[in-house]
């Protein structure tokens, strides 16, 4: 990617500075704080009901002591770190580890930033088949294949323009196209925001591993590189491909024409069905996106609405009345939204009724 795709993949269109947060040296095992001018591998994970590491105002001194990581992290933090390694990459930023828990004054300062950490990233780690921090990475420890060989009805080839020429492939009956729809993974909030946002991603699916960038996409059941010029070849050959591909926000970092009606209409939408352990990260959740689409379209937005369209965006309705999500409503109704820091405190102020993020 960095030798074929050149600025189309780089950071040359995020406006916004890298910022300093604390970083994973994988060499090192231990915690240390950046400069802001480090590269930076981020992995997105579900903590599920794993016994996580955690670092804490108590133990933050521990954690930056070199080797102090050595042995205790849990199998899918422990698989990302040698996935950096091997990548070439001294720094992982984890959640868990790089965010101090129990300090509402340090989450004020990074979870609003949870967009750039991101954005930033050389690439994102995405472990989508694990249900918790302890799952692992697949094929990372064991070298796990199909128990049952598929057959695929080979079509005749084509031309793609200067790419040459290419074969493409019927998928079998009932085939498992998007190898993570409906895993815990792709059903979590702040993974939504992880993924549309990380320019480059290594997918670690049950099935196989693939990569995505801005440009391609590379798959162990593909031989070479797909180019995203023809997204009909995903949608054709390949079930929907790329994760969410129909919001298209690869035009969020490019010049041509942006349809911020259509784009705001479909994150919520999408958004909105998604899971929140804390109902509190209902806005902080999804705050990078909604930069971006700031970013990319001028307009302002106040508590998750475009201000360019208010009238326009107050106007929404819930298609879902499931008892998991009344449930969820009646979190949402009585959370608090945690505000910056001000005078080393943090302050809280309830979500208001007139917005989606309120329910």
């Amino acid at each position: 990617c960095l030798n074929n795709h050149g600025h189309l993949c780089s950071t040359h269109n995020i406006v916004t500075p890298k910022p300093r947060i604390r970083l994973i040296d994988v060499d090192k095992r231990c915690i240390v704080n950046g400069s802001g001018t480090e590269n930076w591998v981020a992995l997105s994970y579900v903590w599920g009901g794993a016994n996580t590491v955690l670092m804490t105002t108590e133990n933050i001194n521990q954690h930056e002591t070199q080797g102090s990581l050595e042995g205790i992290l849990p199998l899918t933090i422990e698989d990302a770190l040698r996935v950096t390694q091997a990548l070439g990459e001294r720094y992982l930023w984890v959640d868990c580890l790089c965010i101090l828990q129990d300090c509402e004054e340090d989450k004020s300062i990074h979870l609003p930033r949870m967009g750039d950490i991101y954005r930033h990233a050389v690439v994102t780690i995405v472990a989508a088949s694990g249900s918790n921090a302890a799952a692992g990475l697949p094929w990372i420890r064991n070298s796990i294949t199909r128990s049952e060989q598929l057959f695929i009805q080979v079509r005749p080839s084509f031309r793609l323009g200067d790419y040459g020429v290419a074969t493409m492939m019927d998928p079998p009956e009932s085939p498992d196209c998007d190898y993570a729809t409906g895993s815990p993974w792709s059903m979590r909030a702040w993974t939504f925001q992880e993924r549309l946002l990380s320019r480059r991603v290594l997918i670690f699916t049950k099935d196989l591993i693939y990569w995505e960038c801005e440009q391609s996409i590379w798959r162990e059941d593909c031989f070479g590189e797909l180019p995203a010029e023809f997204p009909q070849i995903f949608t054709s050959g390949f079930g929907s491909g790329t994760f969410w591909s129909h919001l298209d926000l690869s035009r969020l970092w490019r010049s041509h024409p942006f349809d911020i009606v259509n784009t705001y209409r479909q994150v919520v939408s999408h958004y909105t069905g998604l899971q929140l352990t804390y109902q509190e990260d209902g806005l902080h959740a999804i705050s990078g996106v909604l930069a971006a689409l700031e970013m990319r379209s001028g307009s302002k937005f106040l508590w998750g609405l475009p201000t360019a369209m208010l009238s326009a965006a107050l106007i929404w309705e819930s298609h879902s009345d499931d008892d998991a999500t009344l449930s969820s409503r009646n979190q949402r109704r009585t959370a608090k939204h945690m505000l910056g820091p001000t005078q080393n405190s943090t302050s809280h102020c309830p979500f208001p009724s007139w917005s989606w993020v309120g329910w």
